[in-house]
């Protein structure tokens, strides 16, 4: 058989995938957005809400700043790296389970840093508003990256650079809104475009 190109045979040669096969890059995994025009005013209008609201009822006590911008989104960061590293480490990718696990883990998440925020308001000067500010904040940094994942893990995402896979609870009626109304590439490659609604 005659060698084709580069010293491959005709056989090889046929084996090759052509580059209109391979498969195109997830725009949201590339850095595009996952939400659309819509998503990210409801997040946008939250998180202003959640970052106003403390500070229209009640008195922002000291620690309450630090501890919205810096402890709670590292306890967030924590939780998920050690909730997430058993399952990165040894759950074979790709499998069916991965966005079940993935929806369990950013629900376990939450509850935990949610219950970690309200404990740290009886043991620590720690106020309430606290909690307000960090759940505004992380709202507001997922509608500037345009994340459609559970809103708890938005300095998590920041910090490692990734999005998640599912998407959040709240504002998954907003985001389907959005990809039927033809939002970002990010959210059709991640949802579909076929009319579903916005995985959970």
């Amino acid at each position: 058989m005659a060698p084709g190109p580069k010293g491959h045979t005709g056989a090889e040669m046929s084996e090759l995938v052509a580059p209109s096969q391979l498969p195109s890059p997830d725009p949201a995994s590339a850095g595009g957005r996952q939400i659309g025009p819509i998503g990210t005013a409801a997040r946008a209008v939250g998180g202003i809400a959640l970052t106003a609201l403390p500070m229209a009822t009640q008195r922002i006590e000291p620690a309450d700043i630090p501890a919205a911008l810096i402890v709670f989104p590292v306890v967030a960061i924590a939780v998920h790296r050690l909730l997430a590293a058993p399952y990165e480490r040894y759950a074979p990718r790709g499998d069916a389970w991965t966005r079940s696990r993935t929806w369990l883990i950013n629900v376990s998440v939450l509850a935990l840093v949610l219950g970690i925020a309200v404990a740290s308001t009886y043991v620590t000067p720690i106020d309430g508003g606290a909690i307000w500010l960090f759940f505004g904040v992380s709202m507001l940094v997922a509608a500037f990256r345009g994340d459609a994942g559970c809103e708890v893990l938005a300095f998590a995402n920041l910090a490692g650079g990734h999005r998640d896979s599912t998407g959040c609870v709240v504002f998954a009626p907003v985001d389907w809104v959005d990809i039927r109304l033809g939002g970002p590439a990010g959210a059709r490659s991640r949802q579909g475009v076929r009319g579903e609604k916005p995985d959970l």
